[in-house]
């Protein structure tokens, strides 16, 4: 994996590997610094940049945070198609929808009272593991 990433990467005039991709403008800091902790550790003589490219730029990717609750039904429309930049994100009216048609789905009370179950224990449990 590790080829493959430099790989990517453009060599530049002075010998220098150069490469290009999208950060979270909320983790711009977080990225340049890390970058300059990694190459500090490296015994090189040239130093490392984390600039902004200039404009235009192509479509940027889709990234949506997630937190815990949100995280399965993110995933579970990634499986279908991620939405383009700027989109409405589907997984909120998945979180609303989704229950409901799995309860329909499964209409039986015993099969439903055993999910119940098994989800309160997993609930219960999660710190364990």
């Amino acid at each position: 994996a590790v080829y493959h990433t430099l790989n990517m990467f453009k060599a530049d005039v002075s010998g220098m590997l150069r490469g290009e991709g999208w950060v979270i403008s909320e983790s711009f800091e977080d990225v340049r610094a890390s970058v300059n902790r990694a190459h500090s550790d490296m015994d090189h003589n040239m130093p490392s940049h984390v600039d902004q490219v200039a404009k235009p730029w192509p479509t940027p990717p889709t990234h949506f945070t997630t937190n815990k609750f949100t995280y399965g039904y993110q995933e579970f429309v990634n499986t279908y198609g991620i939405p383009r930049y700027r989109e409405a994100n589907p997984a909120l009216f998945t979180a609303a929808t989704f229950p409901f048609l799995f309860g329909v789905m499964y209409g039986d009370i015993g099969h439903g009272l055993f999910l119940f179950c098994a989800g309160l224990y997993l609930l219960w449990n999660e710190e364990k593991h």
